[in-house]
């Protein structure tokens, strides 16, 4: 069923207000639900053969006592590797991956001036204009946007490279980055912990950072889903 939604919807990308419009169709269709996430222990749930043996290597030392757990690398692994943290299996990875997109469509003013976005004030250098801070918007686009949305940025402006982003978020095998990963954490109703193999990329501050509920939810919980960034974890 969620399959079929999400093939619908991505039939509207191009035209934001009638996207929205199914959105909101389809928001009635699957009524809110609160997952039941809960801590996952890899010696009681998940088997050796899970573990993601690329991905060992390349996890940050600060993170030894983690084991990554491997998904199906099929440009839904965002999903997937939601859907093993919070029932130990992918069974749930279309309809997270559905009610991502439907998070984003309805609360596109919360992302795009997202409180990691905010409050990552990293530096840069402009030979023109001296040093400054990356605005959010500059932040949104090199640690959201892939090169299709970033192109947007550029002829249409910021507004239309959100739009194009969230369009691409209902594309089948499409790689997620970190704005799908914010609505996610909305979605799952517990934070999102990602954790980034680059100890010392200019913008871990964002890569690698807690991302808390649109509405607080759990916020207080000890209780966090962690990503790693490009694997299962």
């Amino acid at each position: 069923m969620a399959l079929e939604d999400l093939k619908e919807l991505a039939a509207y990308r191009g035209d934001f207000r009638n996207f929205c419009v199914i959105c909101d169709q389809l928001e009635k269709r699957w009524v809110d639900c609160k997952w039941n996430v809960e801590e996952t222990h890899f010696s009681t749930h998940f088997r050796s053969s899970q573990v993601d043996e690329v991905s060992c290597p390349i996890t940050p030392s600060k993170y030894a006592d983690l084991v990554p757990i491997r998904s199906t690398g099929d440009g839904n692994c965002l999903f997937n590797s939601a859907s093993l943290a919070i029932c130990r299996n992918e069974s749930h990875a279309n309809e997270l991956w559905l009610r991502t997109c439907l998070e984003l469509a309805k609360n596109k003013d919360f992302y795009k001036a997202h409180p990691v976005l905010v409050n990552c004030r990293i530096p840069y250098h402009s030979g023109r204009n001296g040093p400054g801070i990356m605005s959010v918007e500059t932040l949104c686009d090199l640690t959201c946007f892939d090169a299709s949305s970033s192109c947007e940025f550029g002829k249409k402006g910021f507004d239309a490279a959100l739009e194009s982003e969230i369009f691409r978020t209902s594309h089948n095998y499409s790689y997620s980055g970190t704005l799908q990963i914010m609505a996610l954490a909305s979605v799952l109703g517990v934070p999102i912990q990602t954790i980034y193999p680059d100890q010392n990329h200019k913008l871990l501050p964002v890569y690698e950072n807690v991302f808390q509920p649109r509405q607080g939810r759990h916020s207080s919980n000890s209780i966090f889903v962690r990503i790693q960034i490009g694997r299962a974890s």
